[in-house]
């Protein structure tokens, strides 16, 4: 087995660039034997001359804000503007000491306007299954992956105890019932108006108007 210690990251100012991480990146830096290298933990370079064509990619929690942030600092300029790709948001920032920066994020399925798909066992009516995915998008987003899964074991469940070999409307609906909290029963009372469905089939109003 092979392990990578360092990778080889082309400069035309080592020193300089070794600097700028060091200042600007918050890198460990040290000149050994000829050699400048740079490190932070999670990545190791080896700063060596050459014609700048490095580019450094960088991961971004919040890219808006960490793009006005580098931009700042007198070292750095834009090469492009925020790019929003199928995946990801990126930005290309250039150096003064020669290589690039691109900082990323990856976008999450809301960003991307994408509607994952339900992991199922038993055929689905297409529209019931649709509906449900639309409907969970009133989940939290850390909690739509379990709520996907949850949701498709519990229809499975009723459809099969009622002596069905596919999900409909009335299985999918009960089964997003009993998986939501009470609290978030309007919201999917809602959404399900939002879907046409007639949702008061599957909640009454009128039990959490009266909590209020």
């Amino acid at each position: 087995m092979y392990y990578v210690v360092a990778v080889a990251f082309p400069t035309p100012e080592p020193e300089r660039s070794a600097q700028f991480l060091k200042n600007r990146l918050n890198f460990n830096i040290k000149y050994e034997h000829d050699s400048w290298w740079a490190e932070n933990g999670s990545t190791s370079l080896h700063l060596i001359q050459g014609d700048g064509s490095g580019v450094l990619e960088i991961q971004c929690s919040d890219i808006v804000s960490d793009s006005r942030q580098l931009l700042a600092f007198p070292e750095l300029e834009a090469c492009t503007e925020l790019t929003k790709h199928q995946q990801q948001l990126t930005q290309e920032l250039q150096c003064d000491c020669g290589f690039k920066l691109c900082i990323s994020k990856a976008l999450n399925e809301d960003e991307r306007d994408e509607i994952i798909a339900l992991t199922t066992t038993l055929p689905w009516d297409e529209m019931v299954r649709e509906n449900v995915q639309r409907i969970l998008l009133i989940t939290p987003l850390a909690f739509r992956d379990s709520a996907r899964k949850k949701v498709a074991e519990r229809a499975e469940y009723i459809t099969v105890e009622g002596g069905e070999l596919t999900v409909g409307l009335a299985q999918a609906m009960q089964a997003l019932v009993e998986i939501t909290l009470k609290f978030q029963h309007p919201a999917l009372y809602e959404a399900m108006l939002q879907q046409n469905i007639n949702a008061s089939q599957y909640l009454n109003p009128k039990s959490w108007e009266k909590e209020v």
